[in-house]
């Protein structure tokens, strides 16, 4: 709920961009460990692999130029 809360401003961008890849990075450390150990099924690394791709969309947006990229 605080990453759809944040506001547009840059502290907000920030804030949601911290939660977001947070909780990525638990999920995707989650699926990394317990599939191995067969404690939870294989079609989980289907789900690392969209946590993944939740880090690289975070890491694009912590890319942008100050301001948000909403323009000049």
């Amino acid at each position: 709920m605080s990453m759809i809360s944040a506001g547009a401003t840059g502290t907000g961008l920030r804030h949601a961009r911290r939660v977001g890849v947070g909780t990525a990075l638990t999920l995707l450390a989650i699926d990394l460990v317990y599939v191995p150990r067969r404690v939870i099924p294989a079609t989980y690394l289907l789900d690392a692999a969209k946590e993944a791709g939740w880090i690289w969309a975070w890491w694009q947006v912590g890319r942008l130029p100050e301001g948000g990229g909403h323009g000049p």
